[in-house]
């Protein structure tokens, strides 16, 4: 009789047990890791893995005789161990010569069977056996085995039947077999009496399972269109798998798996996520011969202008790879902010910033480790990190641009850079040319606060790396203006002061004096204050009251550095006012 199997694949016994996969790891027996082109097979697996019914394994009898079927589920609703066997009886009404019952399993097209750990048990009497075999894929109980990996007969033996007691599994070496059985059998003048001839239970099996079969496919997606990739981009896998089945695809970035979606049903899953090795399943194939899946990789999780190498990989349940693509691309996700200054990592970025064209080098001679050096002119001093001017002023900035080797950099693309008190650094308009000896010069605008003010260099079009020299200080004064409404009264007559403070006025306002030059020093005689609303206007008068003789009196707005104001101690221009008796 061959095997019995039902419509479904399997015959269904009321003492096959629940099955599942999990660590090889055990309480007892030694610990192998898959690798690829193996994966386990787990049946009869206790703890959390709660069973299922028994997978892959098949039952088939010959002879008339019967099997006591009394054994427990490999795992009961406790949580205790349990196990799947038989106990071969013959009443009077058989041959005892043409009794057995056996359990089996065949592998799958595409894979073998290259060794099976087992925690079993078993008896059997003078005239019966208990054995494992190798067999060909359906033979019967009766025919000759390809090889027999233990027999016991007038005997009985335990090798790791009680696992939670420290049992140790047998180890068969299977040499790529196709089919594996254990099976009790009478084997000459068996009696006829209540007692089992032969008997066995398996509480836990584990098959390891060799897979030589590559899988094949093909990957088409945004992922792998786009140069340049932002927000979430998907690929679809497409796969089919001679072996085992097609597993896993993953989306590799700088050799890290940062996506993966699984093929299949929940039996093409690894049954035990918590340890190190993802091959292992509750069938010999566990996972479908063709299929597809959709991976969805959210590039925000990604370094930031920068090129990334993508690859899209499939896996078979035996852990055979194939790479359907790989390439080379730009992720570019957010806008370069106002200002091309990052707080965060404290470096500008490349305003000409381009991911998605080839690299173009600024400059002739142009790339890393190029140098910046620039200065305020100035006669006394060549070379000056410091310069104070008034509130109209354009003072002139120098500087040369070199490579490593202090050779210049002809016609490059340098940034102006500046940062207030308090702020932060911006780069402004737009970008200065470099001379054919690499020296540029420019003016500064004028009417602008107190700053720090640099160059930037970026040698590269696709990359933010950057060359900056040391910062000037540049302080401005603050400007104002001053009017008077006559500029010759006599003695007793009101003279109206009028003018205003230019450049940016704090919120809170500013303070001013009107002061007056008295001998060699100017002395305040009148605090005032300007405020937003004013546009920093003011208004004030003032009467002669104690000149007796003809006088010419001077006169200015000076505004002292304060809270809130970007600029350096500043004055207006000076008024004067002839006074006469």
């Amino acid at each position: 009789m061959a095997y019995m199997r039902s419509p479904h694949g399997l015959r269904p016994l009321a003492i096959l047990c629940g099955a599942t996969i999990a660590l090889l790891s055990t309480a007892a027996g030694p610990t192998p890791t898959a690798r690829a082109g193996t994966f386990t097979a787990w049946y009869c697996r206790t703890g959390s893995n709660a069973g299922l019914v028994l997978q892959d394994w098949v039952r088939f009898s010959v002879g008339v005789g019967y099997t006591l079927n009394n054994f427990d589920l490999c795992v009961t609703p406790d949580g205790r161990p349990g196990q799947f066997g038989l106990s071969l009886l013959v009443d009077s009404g058989n041959n005892p010569d043409s009794v057995g019952d056996a359990f089996a399993v065949d592998a799958p097209t595409g894979v073998r069977l290259s060794a099976v750990r087992l925690w079993w048990a078993g008896e059997a009497d003078a005239n019966g056996r208990v054995s494992a075999v190798t067999l060909r894929p359906g033979e019967l109980a009766t025919d000759p085995p390809m090889s027999t990996l233990a027999a016991y007969t007038n005997t009985s033996f335990d090798a790791g039947r009680t696992i939670e007691d420290g049992g140790a599994p047998a180890i068969y070496a299977l040499n790529a077999a196709q089919a594996f059985s254990v099976r009790a059998e009478c084997l000459a003048a068996c009696r006829t009496d209540p007692n089992p001839i032969a008997s066995f239970g398996i509480t836990r099996a584990a098959f390891s399972v060799s897979d030589s079969n590559v899988p094949e496919g093909q990957a088409t997606g945004d992922l792998l269109v786009d140069p340049v990739l932002a927000g979430h981009k998907s690929v679809i896998v497409q796969g089919t798998d001679r072996g085992a089945g097609v597993y896993l695809a993953r989306v590799l970035v700088d050799g890290e798996v940062r996506a993966s979606a699984a093929f299949g049903s929940r039996a093409c899953r690894d049954i035990d996520p918590s340890n190190a090795d993802p091959y292992e399943f509750a069938y010999l194939q566990p996972c479908p011969g063709s299929a597809s899946t959709t991976i969805l990789l959210d590039t925000m999780q990604l370094g930031e202008d920068a090129y990334h190498h993508v690859q899209v990989e499939m896996l078979d349940a035996a852990g055979n790879s194939a790479m359907l693509a790989d390439r080379t691309v730009g992720v570019d996700n957010q806008l370069l902010p106002a200002g091309f200054f990052d707080p965060a990592t404290r470096h500008f970025l490349n305003p000409l910033f381009d991911i998605a064209s080839p690299r173009r080098v600024n400059g002739v001679g142009g790339g890393s480790g190029a140098k910046l050096r620039l200065y305020f002119p100035n006669h006394r001093q060549a070379r000056a990190g410091t310069r104070t001017v008034r509130f109209r002023a354009r003072p002139t900035v120098r500087a040369q641009l070199s490579d490593a080797q202090q050779r210049p950099i002809a016609n490059a693309q340098v940034w102006l850079a500046t940062r207030t008190e308090g702020g932060e650094w911006r780069i402004e308009g737009q970008p200065l040319l470099t001379s054919r000896t690499g020296r540029v010069g420019f003016r500064l605008t004028e009417g602008l606060p107190s700053r720090a003010v640099n160059l930037v260099y970026f040698p590269y079009s696709d990359s933010h790396e950057q060359a900056v020299g040391r910062p000037l200080a540049l302080n401005v004064r603050a400007g104002a203006i001053l009017h008077t409404d006559r500029r010759v009264v006599r003695n007793r007559q009101r003279v109206t002061f009028s003018g205003s403070v230019e450049g940016s006025i704090p919120a809170g306002g500013l303070s001013i004096s009107l002061q007056a030059r008295v001998g060699h020093r100017y002395r305040s005689f009148r605090q005032l204050r300007v405020t937003p609303e004013s546009r920093g206007r003011f208004t004030t008068g003032y009467r002669f009251t104690a000149t007796t003789r003809t006088t010419r009196y001077r006169f200015r707005v000076f505004v002292l550095k304060q809270s809130g104001m970007p600029f350096a101690n500043g004055s207006s221009a000076v008024r004067t006012v002839l006074v006469r008796p």
